[in-house]
């Protein structure tokens, strides 16, 4: 999946002024590449991914995707798309506690209307795909943060998506874990063929991707 923005801009009212946090962005990632967004607090690194993943609209500019501009898309179709085109990995992995990890992991298939013994299906193959395999009857609370996060990555993947996004997936994690889920989201990244985009501020990660993008101040640098 190639993506590319023109001259984004993002602003957000803040103390009754006009603030731009987003300051006229032209990015372009290839299908297939692994590029690592890298800044400092504050640089605008997860409002940039917002505008990437179709979670928000940008004040100004476009975002294309294969070429079509998703600001021609309506709310509905926009959700639609990142429903079955995008895949997420969060820094606090967002499991429901409710759920087992198969059923987490089932989760985006179900909202996308495949049966529910298919889901159980493909949920179980992306949880051995992660090493979790055995786990899958196993609730949040009784997995260590690692395996969380690991199953977080399966629900990702689970619907097959052309782009994942990774916002800050080590950091909740210690060392060896988070070592860990970048090698799973390299060799998933490359078995796959999928394009991903990671944020991170820690500089011993951002060799994993294949490119690195620094923002400051709102600014590609």
């Amino acid at each position: 999946m190639n993506l590319q923005t023109n001259k984004i801009i993002k602003s957000y009212v803040i103390g009754g002024k006009p603030t731009q946090i987003l300051k006229g962005i032209d990015l372009s990632v290839q299908s297939g590449e692994f590029v690592v967004l890298s800044g400092k607090s504050g640089a605008g690194k997860s409002t940039l991914l917002y505008q990437l993943s179709l979670l928000s609209r940008p004040t100004s500019g476009q975002v294309l995707v294969n070429g079509i501009d998703m600001a021609t898309l309506s709310d509905a179709k926009r959700s639609d798309f990142r429903l079955r085109k995008f895949g997420f990995v969060f820094q606090e992995f967002a499991l429901s506690r409710d759920l087992s990890a198969l059923e987490n992991v089932s989760l985006p298939l179900m909202c996308q209307g495949v049966s529910f013994k298919n889901s159980r299906q493909r949920a179980q193959s992306a949880l051995e795909a992660v090493e979790l395999g055995h786990r899958s009857d196993n609730y949040p609370e009784q997995l260590s943060g690692g395996e969380q996060q690991r199953v977080a990555i399966a629900r990702a993947i689970v619907t097959e998506p052309e782009l994942l996004f990774a916002d800050e997936p080590t950091a909740s994690l210690d060392t060896k874990n988070s070592e860990n889920v970048l090698q799973i989201i390299k060799q998933l990244q490359k078995k796959l063929g999928i394009t991903v985009i990671m944020i991170t501020h820690e500089e011993q990660y951002k060799t994993i991707g294949d490119r690195v993008i620094e923002l400051e101040d709102g600014k590609l640098i």
